[in-house]
């Protein structure tokens, strides 16, 4: 299977990864089933990392960066050449049931030829940042998941004075979390 993750909000993108990768089980599996390529690589790399058997898993987890923005031939000088698309496409037709590969791209064009070339072979998921009631209710859900409460209008005041860099709300919510449990009397 393939899935396409791509959007501005890194934090809801990585946590979205994690979550993929404690479905490979335990830990220490997790981690022995899990190859991550990142800028440049030859694409036989990533051909062999898709083809690798599970370790004491039902499946492998194969995490690549920013490949299919440095494939577009829009915006690469010289574009790829026939051999490199080539490759592309046959390690991307030869992902086998027991691997699970997953293109990050932090800026990606909806217009991109290869993620139009992936649509109806890949699941696409973008993550756009929250904003306005949407970045809101992440704030409140957050809070909710962490133990606690908050009015609309205190979410609404953290919106506006944090932004909506999830990573920067999430820790200002562990502060305030931390600080009311810290204040609250023991019974």
């Amino acid at each position: 299977m393939i899935l396409v993750l791509w959007g501005r909000d890194d934090f809801s993108l990585s946590e979205h990864l994690r979550q993929l990768q404690q479905g490979l089980g335990e830990p220490g599996l997790a981690a022995a089933n899990t190859t991550r390529l990142e800028g440049r690589f030859p694409l036989r790399e990533l051909t062999e990392a898709c083809a690798a058997s599970p370790f004491f898993a039902p499946r492998r987890l194969v995490i690549v960066s920013g490949l299919l923005a440095r494939l577009d031939p829009r915006r690469r000088t010289p574009p790829p050449t026939e051999a490199e698309l080539k490759a592309l496409t046959g390690a991307l037709d030869g992902v086998p049931e027991t691997t699970l590969l997953v293109l990050i791209e932090e800026r990606l064009d909806r217009d991109n030829p290869l993620l139009k070339g992936l649509r109806g072979r890949a699941e696409i998921r973008q993550f756009p940042p929250p904003q306005g009631v949407e970045l809101q209710n992440w704030i409140r859900r957050r809070v909710e998941m962490s133990g606690g409460r908050i009015a609309p209008r205190a979410a609404w005041l953290l919106a506006d004075a944090v932004g909506n860099n999830l990573w920067s709300l999430a820790t200002e919510v562990d502060k305030l979390i931390s600080s009311f449990s810290l204040a609250a009397p023991s019974a």
